[in-house]
């Protein structure tokens, strides 16, 4: 059975409009992630030269653990933008 081809149009500027707002909240989220691993490096930095347990942080290199997973997730949605917007052309 065909489809109207009207209803495949509206259809496709629907999906391309949903998909568009999706793709601003990941970019927010992406800032997110990365100011929240800049915040942290810091605090690993400030932790390292002082020796200051800050929020209960034995040891410096824990903290550049988490930034390690923080960056990780902002590279890994940042390469899936750049696929996405050269998939939609």
């Amino acid at each position: 059975m065909r489809q109207n081809p009207e209803k495949s149009q509206s259809h496709k500027f629907i999906h391309l409009t949903i998909n568009l707002i999706d793709m601003k909240y990941l970019e927010y989220l992406i800032w997110v992630f990365g100011v929240l691993a800049g915040v942290i490096l810091l605090l690993g930095v400030i932790d390292f030269f002082f020796h200051a347990e800050i929020i209960a942080v034995n040891k410096a290199v824990n903290y550049f653990h988490v930034v390690n997973s923080f960056l990780l997730v902002c590279i890994c949605c940042t390469l899936y933008l750049i696929w996405n917007k050269k998939k939609e052309g």
